[in-house]
C-alpha cells in the first residue's frame, strides 16, 4: 500500500529557509502601541496561509506524479481535503484580502478554519502512523511530530488562541489513540509533544512578534518624541487625503513651531530641550488622539498635524485645546518674547478635494501651513493663523 506523504517536512523547510511570510504590507497601520500587534499578526497569518498552501500543493502534485494512486479510502479522503483546502483558502485571501484585514473576526475565522481543516486532512496519516506503530512497536509517530512542528513554526497566534489550538490538537489525537487502542507509550508521547510544542511556541513566537513590532516602530516613529517621524507622517497624510477624496470631505493641516526654542536650548541645554520636545509631542498626541489623526515631528522643534474635518469650527476649537494643554505643562522659557512659559505658533490650512488641485500632495499642504506659521511668528508669536486659497484670517 503506497501512502501519500505528509507535506509538513517541505512546509517546515520552506518557512525556515527564507520564505518570508511578511512580504509587502498591503495595508499599513502605523504602530503606536503594543495593541497594534493584532493587525500585524493578521497580516502575517494571511500571508503565511498562502505560503503553506503553495508548499502543500507543489508537494502533493509532485507526489502524485511519482507514485501510483493507490491508497486506503481514508488517505484518499485526506488527499482530496488537502487539495481543497490549499485551493480554496488562497483564492479567498487573494479576493478578500483587504476586507479580511479590516475585519479581525473574519481574519481569525479564516486562519482557524485553514489550520483546522488542514489538521483533519492529515489526520488519516496520523492513523496510518498509529497502525504502523501497533504492528512494529514504533512509539514515534513521524506525521504527528511533523505536523506539530509545522503548527509551532508557521502560524502566529495570541497566547489564548495558541493554548486553544494545542488543546484541540491534543484531545483529537488522544481520541484517535483511544479508538485504535494505542499503547500507553503513544499517550505519553502525544502529551509530551503537545506540551513541549506549546512552550516552544510561547517562547519563540512572542519574541518574533516583538521583533517585528520593534522594527516597524523603529522605521516609522521618531525616537525622541515617540510620535511618527516625517516620512511615516507624510505617508499617512497621503492615506488620509485619499480617504477624504473618496468621501468628499475636508482635512485640516497644522504646522506647529515652539517659539524661541533655540534660546531655550542655549539657556537650559539640549537635554532639557529634548525633554520639552518630548512633552510637546506627547501633548500633541493627546489632543489629536483620534484614529484618523496624523501627528508627526517634521524636524527640529516643528510638528505637523493633519486631521479630517467634520465641522470648520474644529480648527479653532482644537487649536485652543492644544494651547491650553501646552500652558498646563508650565515649562518656563525666560527668553520667550511672547510669554515666560513655552508657547506655540501655529499655521493651518484646509485641504478641500472639491477646490484644490487633483495633483496636490501632502508636502504642498504642509508648505501652505508652514507659510502661515511663519507669518504668525513674524507678527506676534504665541498665536495661530489660517491660510486658504481664498484668503487669510488670523487670531
Amino acid at each position: 500500500m503506497i501512502l501519500i506523504r505528509n507535506p509538513t517536512p517541505v512546509l517546515s523547510i520552506l518557512c525556515l529557509s527564507g520564505g518570508s511570510p511578511m512580504g509587502p504590507w498591503h495595508r499599513n497601520r502605523d504602530p503606536k502601541t503594543v495593541s497594534d500587534f493584532d493587525e500585524l499578526t493578521r497580516q502575517l497569518n494571511l500571508r503565511r496561509i498562502l505560503y503553506v498552501s503553495a508548499g502543500v500543493l507543489i508537494f502533493e502534485l509532485l507526489n502524485l506524479i511519482n507514485h501510483p494512486f493507490q491508497q486506503n479510502w481514508y488517505t484518499v479522503l485526506g488527499f482530496v481535503l488537502i487539495l481543497a483546502v490549499v485551493s480554496v483558502f488562497p483564492a479567498l485571501i487573494i479576493v478578500w484580502h483587504r476586507k479580511l484585514l479590516r475585519r479581525p473576526a473574519a481574519a481569525r475565522l479564516v486562519m482557524f478554519l485553514f489550520w483546522g481543516l488542514l489538521y483533519l486532512a492529515v489526520l488519516p496519516f496520523f492513523i496510518h502512523d498509529l497502525q504502523n506503530m501497533l504492528h512494529s512497536a514504533n512509539v514515534t509517530p513521524i506525521n504527528l511530530t511533523l505536523f506539530c512542528i509545522m503548527l509551532t513554526v508557521l502560524p502566529i497566534f495570541t497566547p489564548y488562541e495558541m493554548l486553544a489550538c494545542f488543546s484541540v490538537f491534543l484531545v483529537g489525537n488522544l481520541v484517535v489513540a483511544a479508538v485504535f487502542s494505542a499503547p500507553p507509550a503513544y499517550y505519553a508521547y502525544t502529551v509530551a509533544l503537545c506540551v513541549t510544542s506549546l512552550i516552544f511556541s510561547y517562547a519563540t513566537q512572542y519574541q518574533y512578534l516583538r521583533m517585528i513590532w520593534e522594527l516597524k516602530v523603529a522605521n516609522r516613529v521618531d525616537p525622541l518624541t515617540e510620535i511618527l517621524n516625517k516620512k511615516a507622517g507624510i505617508d499617512k497624510m497621503h492615506t488620509v487625503m485619499s480617504t477624504c477624496k473618496r468621501s468628499r470631505s475636508s482635512m485640516a493641516v497644522y504646522m506647529i513651531d515652539i517659539d524661541d526654542f533655540k534660546k531655550f536650548n542655549d539657556c537650559y541645554g539640549h537635554l532639557q530641550g529634548d525633554r520639552s520636545l518630548k512633552a510637546v509631542g506627547k501633548t500633541l498626541a493627546g489632543v489629536f488622539s483620534r484614529e484618523s489623526d496624523v501627528v508627526f515631528r517634521y524636524g527640529g522643534e516643528e510638528f505637523v498635524v493633519a486631521t479630517p474635518l467634520v465641522d470648520p469650527s474644529e480648527i479653532d476649537n482644537r487649536t485652543a485645546a492644544l494651547n491650553d494643554a501646552i500652558r498646563r505643562l508650565n515649562i518656563r522659557m525666560p527668553y520667550n518674547s511672547a510669554s515666560e512659559y513655552l508657547t506655540l505658533s501655529i499655521g493651518s490650512t484646509v485641504y478641500r478635494p472639491d477646490t484644490d488641485s487633483p495633483t496636490i500632495d501632502a508636502l504642498a499642504l504642509v508648505d501652505r501651513a508652514d507659510a502661515e506659521m511663519y507669518r504668525v511668528k513674524a507678527a506676534k508669536r504665541d498665536s495661530s493663523g489660517f491660510n486658504s486659497e481664498s484668503g487669510r484670517s488670523s487670531s
